[in-house]
């Protein structure tokens, strides 16, 4: 019985995971598809690349689901952070950015960070 339900309950996240990664957002002007849904864990305070540059790129949203503070930098490494995100905060543009997106953690502790991007 126990098997049985075990892959029930992973046929039945394998068909939401599915079903989450081809979600569609509705906005006033326009609407994309998510095309990019991850988790990215980031555990020192170098900036780690998480999206490429993407001139399609029409979605954007960041969401810190860890315990420190994030910075965030658009095109380069190098540049300071356009955005910090405190814990549980999240950042959804309304210009969306096509440069390539680095994060990095702001202060002691690992991060975690949801990550969703979509085009038209």
């Amino acid at each position: 019985m126990t098997n049985r339900l075990n892959t029930c309950f992973n046929s039945n996240m394998r068909i939401l995971l599915a079903l989450l990664l081809m979600t569609h957002v509705a906005n006033a002007n326009d609407s994309v598809w998510i095309t990019s849904q991850r988790i990215v864990p980031v555990v020192n305070s170098a900036a780690s690349s998480v999206l490429d540059q993407d001139t399609l790129r029409a979605y954007l949203l960041i969401q810190n689901q860890g315990a420190s503070s994030i910075g965030i930098q658009f095109g380069a490494s190098t540049v300071s952070p356009s955005v910090i995100l405190t814990t549980g905060a999240s950042y959804e543009p309304k210009f969306v950015p096509t440069d390539a997106v680095y994060i990095h953690a702001v202060g002691a502790g690992s991060i975690q960070t949801l990550i969703l991007s979509g085009h038209q």
